[in-house]
């Protein structure tokens, strides 16, 4: 691989820029395929009951794609999943883990290198990497996917192809507390893979959205100020940071310009929101 950390950061950049969440996934498989020279990358992505869904890939049968589910736990990729950490083999037949799914076509190649994609302390995919060669990969290798798997954990953890088999489920939402008590009332989710959901469009007239733009800026601003003033002394000093660090962010230039470049570039104001907030997320 001809220099890891430029290749690293050019397909996070490419992957966090894609418009929709399957070409995402796509390109994911893809980039690392080319770039690490391997015979097989795939994508699994864990659902509810905790299969892992080859979600992606390029070098396994086509017709598993979407179709293959692994059983909790089962196989190679059910232990990287369990064990949160790396497994690295040259010969993957011959690990006692070995599960063989005859709708993959896999027999043909031997080495395996998966990492687990952890998100807030959960294992949501496993990224996998194979060859026909009887081989181990290299440290620089392992390295390469673990650091990747950990930028893609954030840019997939609420994409609606992750969420997609239990969006029509009742779940139970984990929530932070930000002061001590017991409160009752009407919660309002905001679904993260909206985001994803913004693609991009023409802008008409560019003067007027960026107009539209610093007319949100200030009215963002403003209600972060009054919630601030209306919960200041109510809440630790770590709650309270977080108020602090979104205006910052309201006032980094290189943040802000980055959205108007979208916009006089030609992209509507949702679009090049969009487009900024993925480049830093």
């Amino acid at each position: 691989m001809t220099t890891a950390i430029h290749q690293l950061a050019r397909i996070v950049q490419a992957v966090a820029l894609a418009e929709q969440p399957a070409d995402q996934v796509n390109l994911v498989v893809e980039s690392i395929s080319n770039t690490m020279a391997v015979d097989v990358c795939s994508l699994y992505l864990a659902n509810e009951s905790s299969e892992m869904m080859l979600l992606a890939s390029r070098g396994l049968a086509v017709g598993a794609v979407r179709h293959v589910k692994i059983p909790p736990w089962k196989g190679l990729v059910g232990l990287v999943a369990k064990s949160r950490h790396p497994v690295n083999l040259a010969d993957a037949e011959s690990h006692p883990a070995y599960f063989y799914i005859a709708e993959t076509e896999e027999e043909r190649f031997h080495s395996f290198c998966g990492v687990p994609l952890v998100h807030t302390g959960k294992v949501i995919g496993v990224l996998v990497v194979q060859g026909r060669e009887i081989r181990q990969f290299s440290e620089e290798e392992q390295g390469f996917l673990v650091t990747l798997a950990a930028h893609l954990a954030l840019l997939l953890a609420n994409s609606p192809l992750a969420l997609g088999e239990v969006a029509d489920k009742s779940s139970r939402v984990s929530g932070v507390g930000g002061a001590a008590g017991i409160g009752i009332g009407h919660a309002r989710l905001c679904d993260h893979g909206e985001l994803y959901a913004v693609a991009n469009a023409p802008c008409g007239d560019p003067s007027a959205a960026l107009r539209d733009w610093h007319d949100l800026l200030g009215m963002v601003r403003r209600e972060l100020e009054y919630e601030q003033k209306l919960l200041a002394g109510g809440v630790s000093d770590g709650v309270a940071a977080i108020f602090s660090a979104y205006m910052l962010l309201l006032s980094d230039p290189a943040f802000l310009g980055h959205v108007e470049k979208g916009i006089l570039d030609g992209n509507w104001l949702p679009g090049a929101l969009r487009q900024a907030i993925q480049h830093f997320a």
